[in-house]
């Protein structure tokens, strides 16, 4: 695909007008979708994201107390023009009625992987009534890409994942005298992807 030019998934995606996906779904970015965000727009994650209550032992369950309870991280939802239903913080209803995402490219990375997942290694597409406009086919989508966009996802996991862990270690020494909160762990968080950001510029310089 030539610079500048969009992808049929791209395009199928823009010419739906409800984008019923990003109110059907929760959104849970990882660290580096946070940090992309704040850095590009430059406004605070606890001003986009929200901390949601984690499933068992999830690996993105970060503590913010002494307590078993973990949390992740969510975009905001919040009821827009014309709609009764909370949507995605970042979806912008246009005045004739359509709906775009105001992330452009810097949408998270589970977003931009969306309609597909990996299953034993193998691309599929999510046709479980999150978009209403289509029922996606892998016919429609560049398989390579979607393939290599999946893995990055999940190394952006991973890492992500590790970041928790050593909050979760760190919190756990702390609390609950430190009276640590919310604020502090997006805090933390932009501080180790600062960190990370300036590693990897250093060592392609």
């Amino acid at each position: 695909m030539r610079a500048g030019q969009s992808s049929l998934k791209e395009t199928l995606f823009l010419s739906c007008r409800e984008k019923r996906c990003c109110s059907y779904y929760s959104v849970y970015p990882t660290g580096l979708d946070v940090w992309r965000i704040t850095t590009a727009l430059q406004v605070p994650p606890w001003s986009f994201t929200t901390p949601v209550p984690a499933e068992g032992e999830a690996p993105d369950g970060f503590m913010l107390d002494t307590t078993r309870l973990r949390h992740r991280l969510a975009l905001v939802k919040r009821i827009g023009p014309g709609s009764a239903i909370p949507a995605c913080v970042f979806l912008v209803h246009l005045n004739d009625g359509t709906a775009r995402c105001g992330l452009g490219h810097r949408q998270p990375t589970c977003c931009r992987t969306f309609p597909t997942i990996l299953i034993d290694g193998i691309v599929r597409t999510r046709n479980d009534g999150g978009c209403t406009c289509r029922t996606w086919s892998l016919a429609e989508l560049d398989l390579d890409e979607e393939r290599a966009l999946l893995h990055a996802e999940r190394e952006e996991q991973r890492t992500y994942w590790e970041m928790v862990a050593r909050w979760n270690g760190y919190a756990s020494g702390q609390l609950p005298q430190a009276g640590l909160n919310y604020r502090d762990f997006c805090r933390y968080l932009l501080d180790v992807y600062t960190q990370l950001d300036r590693s990897h510029a250093a060592a392609e310089s």
